[in-house]
Parts: structure tokens; sequence; C-alpha cells
């Protein structure tokens, strides 16, 4: 199949389009799409008359495609969030028409999807998850001791019914610390998350971090174990256990 080929199909998946059938040219850019699978272009083409049958799982499948060979591709992204806001799921949504937005700045249209998304997204949170939110996008801008400051003013907003977000505010404190090499206060962070979260995974593998560099190789030995009996495909933590195993082996020491 030549390019030529494919360009013709896509063509006569335009003027499908243009009149309004858009079975038929969702079949002629599916045409093209096998004449030139590498292309972007025909999987958001092909998203857009799914787009107009409401066809969502459809638009989100193309628009991934389309990404999957070019990320970069802002129509891939649009799509993307278009379909994913359809379906309700506000916080990718949003995700999406930020990719859009870092890629095409001025685009005014996308600024505002961008907007309502987060809008949609966070309107049923909380005070302390909207504080939480805040100090995460704090952390994101390298502010780390702000983000400490506004996380602190997270955990006092928490309700009685709030374990959750309590607990992944202690867990983002404890990355904070780790940010700024204070692995004491990150084994206590995590610590207060694994009371009301025992299972945290990041709080484990955070506080076994922490341990192993202030030479306490048991508890990150228990804590990197922990998580490879959680999370088998953790390399990380599988890393982190055999690197323990092997200095307490060395220095002599019993590690059962």
């Amino acid at each position: 199949m030549t390019t030529k080929q494919s360009e013709g199909y896509k063509e006569q998946g335009n003027n499908a389009f243009r009149s309004g059938d858009f079975e038929k040219a969702v079949e002629m850019y599916t045409l093209a799409i096998e004449c030139m699978p590498k292309n972007p272009s025909y999987y958001t083409n092909r998203a857009t008359c799914y787009a107009k049958m409401s066809q969502w799982s459809k638009v989100l499948r193309d628009a991934e495609r389309s990404l999957k060979i070019d990320i970069d591709w802002v129509k891939g992204w649009y799509r993307k969030g278009q379909a994913l806001s359809k379906m309700e799921n506000h916080k990718e949504a949003h995700a999406a028409f930020v990719k859009a937005c870092a890629l095409q700045p001025d685009n005014g249209e996308f600024k505002k999807l961008r907007d309502e998304e987060e809008a949609a997204w966070k309107k049923d949170f909380t005070p302390a998850q909207l504080k939480k939110d805040q100090a995460n996008q704090l952390f994101k801008e390298g502010k780390i001791e702000d983000a400490l400051a506004v996380f602190q003013e997270a955990i006092k907003m928490c309700g009685d019914d709030e374990k959750a977000t309590k607990a992944a505010i202690h867990s983002n404190m404890a990355h904070c610390y780790m940010q700024l090499y204070k692995p004491k206060l990150q084994i206590e962070q995590c610590s207060a998350c694994l009371e009301l979260d025992p299972n945290n995974v990041k709080a484990l593998l955070r506080r076994a971090q922490a341990y192993e560099s202030i030479e306490k190789p048991r508890g990150a030995l228990n804590d990197y174990e922990r998580v490879c009996l959680l999370d088998p495909s953790q390399t990380m933590a599988q890393k982190g256990a055999a690197r323990v195993r092997n200095a307490l082996k060395n220095a002599g020491r019993n590690i059962s």
C-alpha cells in the first residue's frame, strides 16, 4: 500500500464526514489506517467520527493509538480529553487537556476545557482535599518547604471520616522530607501514614529507603520485603531487599 492510496481513502473519508455519513467515513479512515498504520491523523479523524456518533470508548481508543505513534500529537490529547470527559473521568480528562495546553499554550479552547474539567473533578472535594491539592501543586513547582506548610494545614482540616486523605497527606509529606534529605522526619511521616493505611506501598517503600539511608538495615529489609509481598512487580523494592541482604551478609549479620 502507498501513501497515495492511504491519502485517497482519507479524502473519501473527509467527503463522507462532510456529508454527515459518519459510518462511511469510519470505513474509509479504517482503510487509510490499514495502508499507513503509523499516521496519527487517520486515528484522530476516525475518532472525530466516533465522537459524532457518541461512541466514546472508541474515541478514547483511537486517541490513545494516535498518541502511541506521536506523543506530541495535540489532536490526540484533545480527543482523549473529550472522550474521558464524556465518560465522566474528569481527573484524567483534565490531565489530557493540560497536555494539550502545553503543546498549544495560546489555544483558548484548550484552556477553557482544562479549567472546566478541573472544576468538575474537584467539585466534590472537601476543604482538606482542596488544600492537599494546593500543596501538591507547590511540590510540583519545586517549592518543597511551602508544600510542607500547606500539607500541615490540610492535615488539620481533615475530618474524622477522611482517613484515606490524611494517609495520603502523610505520604506526600514523607516525599517532601525525602527531597530535603531529612530521613528521620521521612520515617515519622511514613509511619503516620501506615497507621492509617498499613498496606500503603509508597509509604513502605519510602520508609525502607529512609531506614537504609540512616543504616538501619533490618527496618529497611522488613519494609522492602513487605512491599514485595504486596506488589511483586515492584523492582525498586526487590533491588532494595537484595542490596540490604547482601550488606547484612557481608557484615556477618544474621538475615533471618
